[in-house]
């Protein structure tokens, strides 16, 4: 039973971090239409600069 448990735990925390990290891309679109530069997101969110960069690119 703790395996079950244990597997649905992983489950749950992938999906949460799917979240968070649609989240995190949803906030780095919408600062950067904001006018807020790619560092100061980059330092809010404790992201990787390419990723910040990656998605601005489509604002721009």
């Amino acid at each position: 039973m703790a395996a079950k448990e244990r597997k649905e735990g992983s489950v749950i925390e992938e999906k949460l971090d799917s979240v968070i990290k649609l989240l995190q891309d949803l906030f780095i679109l919408e600062a950067t239409r904001g006018g807020l530069g790619q560092e100061p997101i980059r330092k809010i969110l404790g992201v990787r600069m390419a990723r910040v960069n990656d998605i601005s690119k489509h604002i721009e």
